[in-house]
């Protein structure tokens, strides 16, 4: 996709060419510069606070086994059983049903019939 003013295929010139676009819009519609500064400090306000309330809930709720939240994780990852790894982004719910659905698994795997050849 092209966009007029934009030389090249850097990301960071897509990026750029996105945010004068939305600026463009933002003029257009008459919003005033300092309700938009006022409305993106509001948004990496707010990001911030919910990074700091992830980092700072993460050792408060018993799974029954450890839990470590990680950034670069995409799902859940159990160690021996005894340790899982989750994505920093999950719930206490979401953690929660993934180490049941694991733990039903894992135990009625040794109950399962041997598959038929």
């Amino acid at each position: 996709m092209h966009h007029p003013g934009v030389t090249g295929t850097s990301s960071g010139g897509r990026t750029l060419s996105r945010v004068l676009v939305a600026f463009n819009i933002a003029l257009t519609l008459n919003v005033p510069a300092s309700l938009m500064l006022w409305a993106l400090a509001l948004l990496v306000l707010w990001v911030v606070a919910y990074v700091l309330y992830r980092i700072a809930m993460t050792k408060r709720k018993d799974f029954g086994m450890p839990v470590r939240r990680r950034m670069l994780r995409r799902g859940l990852r159990i160690d021996r059983d005894e340790r899982a790894e989750v994505p920093f982004w999950w719930t206490d719910l979401q953690v929660q049903r993934a180490l049941g659905m694991y733990w039903r698994y894992s135990l009625r795997t040794p109950f399962l019939p041997p598959p038929e050849n």
